[in-house]
């Protein structure tokens, strides 16, 4: 069964974390079940993640270069994934604008996580890794904005 693309399609595109992302069920045009995919970490130490969440994107109609989006894991019947492990999300937010610095267009990204990991990661490699892969995924959220906009604009 092939699932749609999800939250626009391109967030594989852009966020060098995620590996494949899928709408599981579409609730309303702002909530959606989603099915994430993370990429392998700190150098394959810590394997692909599989995360089942319920997500909330908040749209500002007088601001289309800003956008809130809100994560929350949710239990789900479908089977994990071979070789995947089934990570969980705990209340996760995000927000991201696009603003002006100087005669530039720059992405603000404002982001708070918070995630089990699940399986069997010593937390000595999570505290070391995660905190410079998850700055390293901001530099290239924001080095890929201009990638985004190109792909919208197709």
């Amino acid at each position: 069964m092939s699932l749609p693309k999800c939250l626009g399609g391109h967030i594989e595109d852009i966020d060098s974390l995620v590996k494949e992302m899928e709408c599981l069920e579409e609730v309303s045009d702002d909530v959606k079940v989603v099915r994430t995919v993370t990429t392998s970490m700190a150098m394959g130490l810590i394997s692909s993640r599989e995360l089942i969440d319920l997500v909330y994107i908040k749209r500002f109609p007088d601001n289309d270069k800003k956008a809130a989006v809100v994560v929350k894991g949710v239990d789900h019947d479908l089977p994990v994934a071979p070789k995947l492990v089934r990570g969980k999300h705990f209340v996760t937010g995000l927000i991201m604008e696009v603003v002006k610095l100087g005669d530039k267009d720059v992405l603000e990204i404002k982001h708070i996580e918070e995630l089990d990991f699940s399986g069997n990661v010593p937390s000595k490699v999570i505290e070391s890794f995660i905190p410079s892969e998850l700055m390293g995924r901001g530099s290239t959220l924001k080095k890929n904005h201009k990638k985004l906009e190109k792909i919208r604009a197709k």
